[in-house]
Parts: C-alpha cells; structure tokens; sequence
C-alpha cells in the first residue's frame, strides 16, 4: 500500500504535521529576516527569503488544497479542481526553481568570485527571482491551458492522478525532479571538488599552533558563509589563470601576465608565510598587496574577494613588504627619496633596481624602456610598492598603504615635523 492508498486518517494527519512544520519554519526565517540586518546584506539571502515565501505557501495552501483534492473534492467544478492542483503544482515548482537558483548562486560565486562581486547585484536577485515565480505559474498552470483529463475533471472525483494527463505528469517529472536534481548535483560537486582540492592544509598540526581567536574568525566565517574555503588554507585561494584579463586589470591596477615577473623583480618567494603561520602562494601575496595598494580603504571587502580574514590579509601585505626590504634595504635611505621632482614621492634607485629586475626577468625578449607600454604597467605598480615599503623602513605616519604617490610629499612634511617637535 503506497501512501496515496493510505486511509485518509493517516494520510490527512501526515499532511497537517509537514505544514504545521513548514509554516512554523519559514515564519521563523522571515521573522530573522526583517529583524537581522545583517542577513539582508548578502545577496544569496534573497533567494532564501523567497524561498521561505513560497514554502510557507506550501504550508498554507497547497497542502490543504492536496488533503481536499485526496478527499475527491471539489466533486462539481471541473475548472476549480484542475486550478486547485494546478496551484499545487505551481508553489512546489517555484520551491524547486529557487533550490536550483541557490545553488548556481553558489557555484558562481565560489568558482568565479572576481566576476560574481562584480556582477551581482540585487537587480540580478531580483530579475532570477521574478523568473523563478514567473516559471513556476507558468509550468504549473499549463493543465488549466488544457493539458489535463476534461472527462474525468468532469465526471469523477478530483483526484490529482486520473485528472492530470499521463504525458503532463511525465513532462513535469523531468521539468521538475529529474533536470533540477542533476543541475543541483552537477553544481554542488563542482563546489565540493574545488573546496576540497583548493582546501587540503599541507601541515596537519596547523590548527594547534594557531591562536584560538584566528580559529574563532574561521569559524564564524565559514558558519555566515561568508568564504568559500577556510581562511587559513595554505593553498592558494586566488586561480589567477582562470581570471579574465580585463578584471584582472580592474581588480589589481595591473596586466595578469606581469603578475610572475613582477614578482621575480621584488624578489618575492613561491610561498609566503605569515607568523601566525598561514602559508600562501607569493603571487596571490602580491595580488593581495596590490589590491591594497589599489583601494587602501577597503580592507573588508578583501575579506569576501580572498576569502581571508582581514588580520591575515594585513599580515601578508606586511611580508611582502618585509621581503621588498630584505632585499632592497640598502636603497630606502632618506637620500633615495625624493619628494621634491615633480611631486614624485618614489626612492628612485629603488624603483630603478626593481624595474631593472623586471626587464631581466626570464619571459623578456628585450629590455624594458621607460617609453614602453609594458614598463610603464610595471612602474605604476612598482612606486607605491617602493614608497610603501621606504615608508615602513622609516617608521613614519602607520597609515597602511596609499593610493598614489601623490600622498607622500605631505606625510613626509608631517613626519618631519613630528619629528622636530621632539
């Protein structure tokens, strides 16, 4: 005996406990919606809160309507019975269209999240959530457009099975169960695989070494689901291949090829290690410092971009600071820097040893020429790395990175003056 063949007792008690629990349930999420403010700044929280809407729906009306349409009523009105399980139809599809939304929500923004923070917006929530509905009235109400059983809607009881067309219900299985179950699979599987692979910590013992408190941030982080990985991964978080040239550009105010060359000319290691023992590739160590570099007030969005915690993230900048000093140190005296030519705030000898690097680095056919297009990238990246790293050397004004050179003439009058009144 299947469960449509239970006795309606049983049948009509099972139905009354899901909606009692799906009405509570996404009452409770709405309420945590409206009352946390913090839950309305993601954007994926949208397609929850949606997705409550319609399951509380559920709830309301569509199993109550499935209890009556077992019971065979309404028994003479053909066309209130096939809108009655066509609005069942029409509320459980919309639930499955928004599981299906989510997950590709997440598989963007997990495998693509350079993209995904420039491209989505709550127009887009919007517009994915208005299609979900929109798709469900329209797959649930083809039986009132005549895709159903007229005679037994007419003559019989309205029960969902002999009034629904044997090939409706065929094309709503796949439309419905079958396409959205393997899209969500396909999805989640792609996000376990690069989790997982991308996630793999090289030193087993890592966690005891680290404090308690940068084990709080990873936690929180990863229970908010604000990363798509652990913060403290030592393998890299940043696919840089996969980035499009353009974005790149955007993102880190430099072309994506110079990224390896201009890391051999700050002599910057394969692997960076901070000392809270947090290991990262030195390529996606100097992305972070130019992110920096790029938009020094706007630590906290780095935290969403390189799913790292914002301590994490100072400390990376602050080594590859460190390695620029290592091995240029001998160039940051208070002569190398000249604030006065053409309000050019750069240790020149610095720059000029830095770019001289660059223009040998394996890759180059030619020497770079200060004319040259490609120089002339290297450089804009390389003056504020040079005047940040001289600035540290010098233990002036700790105001972190800035935008431009432009800055340094009136930090280092301020310094000066500080350092008169002393």
């Amino acid at each position: 005996m299947t469960f449509w063949q239970a006795p309606p007792v049983v049948y009509t008690s099972v139905e009354a406990s899901v909606a009692f629990l799906a009405t509570i349930g996404n009452l409770a999420v709405l309420v945590c919606f409206a009352r946390e403010r913090r839950l309305r700044r993601r954007l994926t929280n949208y397609y929850i809160l949606s997705l409550a809407v319609a399951d509380l729906l559920v709830g309301v009306l569509a199993i109550p309507f499935a209890v009556l349409t077992r019971a065979g009523i309404p028994h003479d009105s053909p066309l209130a019975c096939v809108a009655m399980l066509s609005f069942i139809v029409v509320l459980c599809t919309v639930s499955i269209l928004h599981l299906v939304a989510v997950s590709v929500d997440r598989y963007w923004a997990i495998l693509y999240p350079l993209a995904y923070q420039r491209l989505a917006s709550e127009s887009v929530v919007l517009s994915v959530v208005i299609a979900c509905w929109l798709s469900g009235f329209v797959l649930g109400f083809l039986p009132l457009l005549g895709w159903h059983d007229s005679e037994a809607a007419s003559t019989g009881d309205c029960l969902f099975l002999p009034v629904m067309k044997y090939s409706f219900l065929v094309f709503l299985y796949f439309a419905t169960i079958v396409y959205p179950a393997l899209l969500i699979a396909f999805f989640y599987i792609r996000i376990y695989s690069v989790v997982r692979k991308q996630s793999i910590l090289q030193d087993p013992l890592l966690l005891t070494r680290l404090k308690w408190s940068e084990i709080v941030d990873v936690l929180c982080l990863e229970v908010l689901g604000e990363t798509r990985r652990d913060p403290i991964s030592m393998r890299g978080l940043l696919d840089i291949d996969a980035i499009d040239s353009g974005v790149f550009r955007t993102y880190f105010r430099l072309e994506k090829d110079d990224v390896p060359r201009l890391q051999r000319a700050l002599c910057i290691p394969d692997k960076v290690t901070t000392p809270q023992r947090v290991s990262v590739p030195g390529d996606e160590a100097l992305c972070i410092t130019l992110r920096r570099l790029a938009y020094p007030n706007r630590l906290r969005d780095l935290e969403h971009l390189f799913a790292r915690h914002s301590s994490t993230i100072s400390s990376l900048t602050n080594e590859v600071f460190r390695h620029i000093e290592d091995n240029f140190f001998h160039l940051l005296d208070d002569e190398a820097f000249d604030a006065t030519t053409a309000g050019d705030a750069t240790p020149r000898p610095l720059e000029a040893a830095i770019l001289n690097n660059y223009a040998r680095s394996p890759g180059r056919r030619c020497a770079v020429r200060w004319d040259d297009e490609t120089s002339g990238r290297a450089r804009s990246a390389v003056k504020p790395l040079a005047a940040s790293a001289y600035w540290r050397m010098r233990g002036g004004v700790s105001a972190g990175p800035l935008r431009s050179a432009g800055r340094w003439p009136a930090l280092l009058k301020l310094s000066n003056e500080r350092r008169a009144s002393l």
